[in-house]
């Protein structure tokens, strides 16, 4: 029902969620048994997920590729709570340990968003590359669009998020609390 595109998994490791694109889908996994425990209604192009186990009874994220939202699943209900309006192709997700921010690459508007889980809002939105680096600019000094930032990792210890900029060829780092550029991979 689906192509598996994103993948979470429990702090005891006993259950897998998997985002399926190209359907409505979240389908969480019993990893012991490898049972379909049950599946969970995601947005359409459902495409990378992330667990929050401490925010309520667990809650799922879930990007839609293909669309202009982040879904909110509550996991004691399994029904979705929430639906955040974002531009242009949600795609990768990461969310701090605690679970109180969640970011959000946009590809399609070569943006990263936080997110914060308490108000379910965006607050923090920001280019994934500089705009005034002269390589990423167009002939009109406007920059480059379709940068395809599409993944992203926090680093804990050094407070810092990675995005992936594959039209770019590149890795940025963000520093996470504030978005703001530090540099380039």
């Amino acid at each position: 029902g689906g192509y598996p595109s994103g993948m979470a998994i429990s702090p005891d490791g006993l259950t897998l969620w998997v985002a399926l694109f190209g359907s409505r889908a979240v389908v969480e996994v019993d990893i012991v048994s490898g049972d379909i425990l049950r599946t969970l209604d995601g947005p359409q192009d459902a495409w990378d997920v992330v667990h929050l186990p401490n925010v309520g009874s667990g809650e799922l994220y879930v990007s839609s590729l293909g669309g202009e939202v982040v879904t909110v699943i509550d996991l004691g209900t399994g029904a979705q709570v929430a639906a955040l309006d974002v531009p242009s192709s949600p795609a990768g997700l990461a969310a701090s340990p605690d679970g109180s921010t969640v970011w959000a690459a946009l590809s399609g508007a070569d943006v990263v968003v936080a997110i914060d889980t308490a108000a379910r809002e965006a607050v923090t939105w920001a280019p994934a590359a500089p705009t005034d680096d002269a390589l990423l600019l167009d002939a009109d000094g406007q920059p480059l669009p379709d940068s395809n930032v599409n993944a992203l990792a926090y680093d804990a210890a050094s407070g810092r998020l990675f995005a992936t900029r594959g039209a770019d060829n590149t890795v940025s780092v963000l520093t996470a609390d504030t978005l703001a550029f530090e540099g380039a991979l």
